[in-house]
């Protein structure tokens, strides 16, 4: 989301089913149909979910359709939340001055680790989610060593495995985006800006 929105995208509309994600394309051939489903593109697709890919892309002005395995089902399985923002080590920073700027001492901040198809916890947000904290609390923390914890997990291996080493060392470069991409919800269900 965060390499779309870099790229100019106006919006990105969040659906929770690749019938959905197809549908809502035949109904507007124009927009761009980017996913995954097990990590590989649907068939009917314009493009997967590497963010490496949609960095090389010219989105300026285009609406986009997202659909993947954890994200969109974290977000549809989060419709009840007052505001929803998009975080990753790639927009940490950015992240965490909105938080300050825009929560009192007494707000509620939920940071909701997605994981694995949104069941199944996952390092790489469970260590993001602490990362975000710490940042929040001003707690000293060594993205070096987490980013070596991730380099070593099971999804770096599995990114390794289907060639996409490039993705995988994209998503661990740290503050790269400035962007918050926030959730709203109207009649085109979930549109992330």
């Amino acid at each position: 989301m965060l390499a779309m929105l870099d790229r100019g995208a106006k919006e990105i509309v969040q659906v929770k089913e690749v019938q959905d994600a197809l549908v809502l394309k035949r109904r507007n051939p124009d927009w761009l149909l980017f996913g995954e489903r097990d990590g590989e593109p649907p068939v009917g697709f314009d493009h997967g979910n590497s963010p490496v890919e949609a960095s090389g892309l010219s989105l300026h002005g285009r609406t986009t359709i997202l659909r993947t395995s954890a994200g969109s089902a974290g977000i549809w399985a989060m419709r009840h939340i007052k505001e929803i923002v998009i975080a990753s080590f790639a927009n940490a920073e950015a992240v965490v001055r909105y938080l300050k700027k825009n929560t009192g001492p007494d707000a509620e901040v939920t940071l909701a680790a997605i994981g694995k198809e949104a069941v199944e916890r996952a390092p790489e947000d469970d260590l993001c989610a602490q990362y975000i904290l710490d940042r929040l609390l001003d707690t000293s923390v060594d993205y070096g060593a987490i980013k070596a914890q991730l380099l070593a997990s099971h999804t770096a291996q599995r990114l390794r495995n289907r060639d996409q080493q490039d993705d995988l060392d994209f998503c661990l470069r740290l503050d790269i985006f400035d962007t918050v991409p926030r959730v709203h919800w109207g009649e085109k269900g979930a549109v992330v800006r």
